[in-house]
C-alpha cells in the first residue's frame, strides 16, 4: 500500500518538473525529474517485494514478462526517444505528431498501463496490479493537466494537434495516418509535441 501511496507522489514531482520547464529552470526541473523516476522506481520495487500474491500458470507469468518487456520498451521510446534525450537540441522543444505520437497524443500512458499490468501477472504480486490501474488514473489526471496548463504554453498548434489526434485511444484515422504518414505518421499540417 504504501508502494501504491509513493508511486502517486512521483506523478507530482512530474508535474512540478513541467512546470519548471515552462520557466526554463532547467537544473531544478531535473531534480524534479529524477525524484519523480526514484520514486516512481522505488514504489515499483515495494509492490514487486509485498506479500499479497496472486497464483498465475507459468505459461501465462512467462507471456507477461515479455509483454512487459515489450511495452517498458515502447515507454522509453516513446517519452524518451522520440520526444527526448536523442533528438537535436534545436527539435526537442518542437511539437511532435509522427511516430506513436500520430495514434494518441500520450502513448506513454498507455505503454505504461500494459507495461505494469503485465508485469504485476509475471511477478504475481496483487498490489502491483492495483496500483497498474491506480496510477493510470492519477496519470490521465496527470495528461490532463498538462493539456490544461502545459502544453498549449508551450506549443502554439496543439489545439489543432488535438483536434486530429485522439488523446488516449487511437481512432481509424490515427491509425491510418501512423500507417501511411511519411515519417511513420508526421502529419505536415501541424508542427512537433512534448508530452507523456
Amino acid at each position: 500500500m504504501n508502494g501504491l501511496i509513493i508511486g502517486i507522489f512521483g506523478f507530482v514531482f512530474f508535474l512540478f518538473f513541467d512546470f519548471m520547464m515552462i520557466h526554463k529552470r532547467y537544473i531544478i526541473m531535473y531534480v524534479f525529474l529524477v525524484f519523480g523516476m526514484g520514486l516512481f522506481l522505488y514504489s515499483t520495487l515495494m509492490l514487486i517485494n509485498s506479500s499479497w500474491i496472486m497464483h498465475i500458470p507459468i505459461v501465462l507469468r512467462v507471456v507477461s514478462l515479455g509483454l512487459s518487456l515489450l511495452f517498458f520498451i515502447l515507454v522509453i521510446y516513446s517519452v524518451f526517444i522520440e520526444v527526448g534525450v536523442f533528438r537535436k537540441r534545436e527539435e526537442r522543444n518542437e511539437l511532435v505528431t509522427r511516430g506513436t505520437y500520430a495514434l494518441v497524443r500520450h502513448p506513454g500512458v498507455l505503454w505504461l498501463f500494459f507495461a505494469f499490468l503485465f508485469l504485476s501477472i509475471y511477478c504475481e504480486r496483487t498490489w502491483l496490479l492495483i496500483a497498474s490501474f491506480i496510477w493510470t488514473f492519477i496519470n490521465v489526471l496527470y495528461v490532463l493537466m498538462q493539456e490544461q496548463w502545459i502544453l498549449p504554453k508551450m506549443f502554439q498548434n496543439y489545439d489543432l494537434y488535438k483536434k486530429e489526434t485522439p488523446m488516449l485511444i487511437p481512432n481509424k484515422g490515427s491509425l491510418k495516418r501512423f500507417l501511411t504518414s511519411k515519417n511513420g505518421g508526421e502529419n505536415e499540417n501541424v508542427t512537433r509535441h512534448v508530452a507523456r
